[in-house]
């Protein structure tokens, strides 16, 4: 219970913060995951995979929430585009994984943040002041160190990652449409795997096999990586300006680097702690300017 307060007790910022935190190391995981299953099925049939058991965790979950705190549970085409996009972008990034070094892929797709800052721009009206700009440029830098003794020769592969981030800085708008119309992060989790498990449904059925003892516990924890990382994304998304987040993407790159050593063995290398701390660097440099500037209603808490 103590635990509960010290976190009720964070301003409205910190809990965005905090969250964002984890939904990055929870989507770290899941990318570790996917490359693990890549082998053995085809990227519809992992993407079919996670939507179910994500699906399966939301509708768990679901009794535990209150109808009245819950807040907009219309349907609306913003769902559907949503999974649309998500349908379209997950395959491609699981193709990605499976042909590139992981630290790789995952530095390229930290063009997402500065492709996301243009939409919402343009979209949401959500400007990216310099001091957000500066901190994107670093983490970008910071990335980039990380990746570099990866980064030898061109792999084509590059595109699949590159159209990626597109679809993702697409999904994330979406994403904070949906909260801003206060439809809850359980709620646009029901919606957006619901879609996705019957978009993927033919390719499942196709497949022609399940999965054995191993893959079932590795789809099963896919699935709860995935819940628990859209639940607390779309929750930062609630408390404060999507800008103030973009930063923090890469410190998932940290995350990959430290899971990818624990389950792949990838050596962590002297330019991944410099990137690392360069990373961390600028983040907490947003962090300290965000909680200055961040003025978010209380009404907008989950």
């Amino acid at each position: 219970m103590s635990y509960l307060k010290r976190i009720q007790d964070f301003s409205v910022y910190q809990q965005a913060v905090a969250l964002m935190l984890v939904s990055l190391a929870f989507f770290a995981l899941l990318n570790c995951i996917m490359r693990m299953l890549a082998p053995s099925f085809d990227p519809y049939v992992i993407l079919g995979y996670r939507s179910l058991f994500t699906l399966a965790f939301a509708l768990m979950a679901l009794p535990f929430i209150s109808i009245k705190s819950s807040g907009n549970k219309t349907f609306n085409r913003i769902n559907f585009f949503k999974s649309v996009s998500d349908f379209a972008s997950i395959p491609l990034w699981v193709v990605a994984l499976s042909h590139m070094q992981i630290t790789q892929v995952v530095s390229i797709a930290f063009l997402t943040p500065i492709i996301c800052s243009v939409f919402a721009a343009i979209s949401l009206q959500d400007r990216m002041s310099s001091a957000k700009w500066a901190a994107c440029i670093m983490g970008f830098i910071g990335a980039c160190i990380i990746a570099s003794p990866d980064m030898q020769g061109f792999n084509y592969y590059s595109f699949f990652v590159l159209a990626t981030c597109i679809l993702w800085a697409s999904s994330g708008i979406m994403m904070k449409k949906l909260t801003i119309r206060q439809q809850h992060p359980l709620i646009i989790s029901l919606y957006n795997n619901g879609l996705l498990t019957l978009f993927t449904l033919p390719f499942l059925i196709a497949s022609g096999r399940l999965p054995n003892l191993q893959e079932f516990y590795l789809t099963l924890a896919m699935g709860l990586a995935a819940f628990i990382g859209n639940i607390a994304l779309a929750g930062a998304y609630r408390r404060t300006s999507i800008t103030n987040l973009l930063p923090y993407e890469y410190i998932k790159l940290i995350f990959t680097a430290l899971f990818a050593f624990m389950l792949f063995g990838e050596v962590i290398t002297v330019s991944t702690i410099i990137g690392s701390t360069i990373i961390l660097t600028a983040s907490f440099y947003i962090a300290r300017r965000g909680e200055e500037v961040a003025k978010v209603p209380s009404q907008t808490r989950i």
